[in-house]
């Protein structure tokens, strides 16, 4: 699922209908906010702990986004990578290795010997975690953004993942 904008939360949260602004416009002053005594940064920290997602309408946001996440590794990955189980269970080690250090230098024969799979697999595993938007990968300057280029390092693909993982241990090992 896509992550709301800052501005799609603050409309979503506060009613208002705010548009689409460019970074120039916001640096000059030329975007109206309907923020009354409250301006918008008031409502930035909750929006990285639990406003990605339109979860936050529901007061369960945190078990909402586990279920979600688990969802992604346990089911929608393997199925559309058509593993196995064995392999999903891997690409779940792989999720839990990944989100203990972010940001993340992957290591083919590292990561391959700690999941028990070959190291020429440590890459598709890698794009299926980025591609489902559970992790962002930095790749090498001056490369394209493909499979054949090396991965410099991994991030957590926002910052509700991060608080969810950090705090509740969303992926056990």
């Amino acid at each position: 699922m896509p992550a709301l904008s800052f501005r799609e939360y603050l409309n979503i949260r506060c009613g208002w209908s705010l548009k689409p602004a460019t970074l120039n416009d916001i640096l000059h002053g030329r975007v109206d906010f309907p923020y009354g005594e409250h301006r918008p940064l008031v409502y930035y920290k909750d929006y990285c702990k639990t406003g990605f997602y339109p979860y936050f309408l529901e007061g369960d946001a945190p078990i909402r986004l586990e279920n979600s996440v688990n969802s992604t590794v346990e089911i929608d990955i393997p199925v559309y990578a058509e593993m196995t189980v064995a392999a999903a269970a891997k690409l779940k080690k792989l999720m839990y290795i990944l989100s203990k250090s972010v940001p993340y230098k992957p290591s083919n024969d590292t990561l391959g010997r700690d999941l028990g799979i070959s190291r020429n697999k440590v890459p598709d595993y890698i794009e299926y975690l980025t591609k489902s938007g559970l992790f962002n990968a930095l790749h090498e300057p001056g490369h394209s953004d493909n499979l054949l280029t090396k991965v410099e390092k991994l991030y957590l693909g926002n910052s509700n993942i991060a608080q969810a993982l950090s705090e509740d241990g969303l992926i056990d090992s």
